[in-house]
């Protein structure tokens, strides 16, 4: 989950793919820290945040950032696992 402080007025938008990245996407991300530009099919979803949005979402997912362009962008971002109806929710960041 991503609470969003600051914003640029233009850039700084979350990309969304529905699917998670592929073995070789993964190693890719692993060795260098993210995919090349265009590697990939165009997101399903972008969403320009605003301040005080909350925004939750699988990391599982492909997602990424464009550039911000007049500021930059700051968050508040934790992880929350769900481990069952019987256990209370557990947040990390």
């Amino acid at each position: 989950m991503n609470i969003y402080l600051q914003v640029p007025e233009e850039g700084g938008d979350l990309q969304m793919w529905l699917r998670q990245a592929t073995n070789e996407e993964r190693r890719h991300v692993r060795e260098s820290e993210g995919l090349p530009h265009g590697s990939v099919e165009p997101p399903v979803h972008t969403i320009h945040p605003e301040p005080g949005d909350l925004i939750m979402m699988s990391t599982w997912l492909l997602h990424a950032v464009t550039p911000g362009i007049d500021k930059a962008r700051v968050s508040i971002g934790s992880f929350i696992g769900c481990y069952g109806e019987d256990r209370p929710l557990t947040i990390w960041s």
